[in-house]
């Protein structure tokens, strides 16, 4: 990306890029719970217990599993057309990202660019965008998994508590 930030405009072309694509995996966040507590709600008692009994990633593993490709097909339409806005004026995200590509490319391809040991990109925003989406949800996934696991009371609900109040009274 420093190599990119080089080129004419190539900056003001990448963060608008990168500001779009920010607003398109916000866009696609609507579509991903439903694919989440589907996948709880139809988990196993089986799967449930090695969760609770494995590392503290194990829940974050069994969901990436069973929900990456669902959640993918869910967001993808979403991401394509949030990539076809406009940015700025007339530009939409994949006009913006495949003039930087072709810049990018064409100055690999000199011979300043092969000293720089600078290699093509040949790079499907929406494929790209999907897995940066994709990858964000499962580590703010795992980030939440550890936090349960550490701090296993700050997740229980006032339902729980006041069941288990009720419990430790008799």
């Amino acid at each position: 990306m420093d190599n990119i930030k080089k080129l004419p405009q190539g900056k003001e072309l990448l963060d608008n890029a990168v500001t779009q694509i920010n607003q398109v995996a916000g866009s696609s966040v609507e579509k991903i719970a439903p694919v989440v507590y589907a996948a709880i709600d139809s988990m196993s008692v089986e799967d449930a217990n090695r969760i609770l009994l494995a590392d503290s990633a194990a829940a974050t593993a069994y969901l990436e599993k069973v929900t990456r490709e669902p959640i993918r097909k869910a967001c993808e339409p979403i991401i394509v057309e949030s990539l076809d806005k406009k940015i700025l004026g007339e530009v939409i995200v994949q006009d913006s990202w495949l003039l930087l590509v072709d810049n990018y490319n064409k100055l690999a391809g000199t011979t300043i660019g092969k000293m720089a040991k600078m290699e093509p990109v040949d790079m499907v925003l929406e494929e790209f965008v999907t897995g940066k989406v994709l990858d964000a949800v499962f580590y703010l996934i795992a980030k939440e998994e550890m936090n349960i696991r550490k701090h296993p009371t700050t997740r229980i609900s006032k339902t729980i508590a006041k069941t288990l109040g009720w419990i430790d009274a008799s």
